[in-house]
């Protein structure tokens, strides 16, 4: 998978969590993460070189900016499955922290690795009711 199809699937993550909760909000979730993406890789683009000197700055900013979007706790159930419900809460948050941590590591190193390439986005397809 080349670069600019990587970054375009780990910024549209969070849409398949959010594709299935109906929508609450005037936003539809391809528009976030498009905005987000955009308003995001701006930042990078104008700080790259400070960011590559400093990756705790870089994690930061991935955190503040892209990470409000996700629901973790979610997400977490979803890769642990069956597993998430034998965990005890002591488990889950320690799971979920570590799954936060390393999302925002692979995102990081992805983004700062953008080079202008082109993001194609694939149009949005909610079910019925969402």
């Amino acid at each position: 998978m080349n670069r600019h199809r990587l970054l375009a699937a780990l910024l549209a993550a969070p849409l398949a969590v959010l594709a299935a909760v109906p929508a609450t909000a005037a936003v539809p979730p391809d528009q976030v993460a498009r905005e987000t993406a955009d308003m995001t890789l701006r930042e990078i683009r104008a700080r790259k070189e400070e960011l590559q000197r400093d990756p705790n700055q870089l994690y930061a900013l991935v955190e503040q900016k892209i990470l409000p979007h996700f629901d973790f706790e979610r997400i977490s159930q979803l890769v642990l499955g069956q597993h998430w419900r034998a965990a005890s809460p002591e488990q889950r948050e320690r799971f979920s922290a570590a799954f936060q941590r390393m999302l925002v590591r692979s995102y990081s190193h992805a983004l700062i690795e953008y080079d202008s390439e082109r993001i194609e986005w694939a149009p949005l397809r909610l079910s019925a009711g969402t």
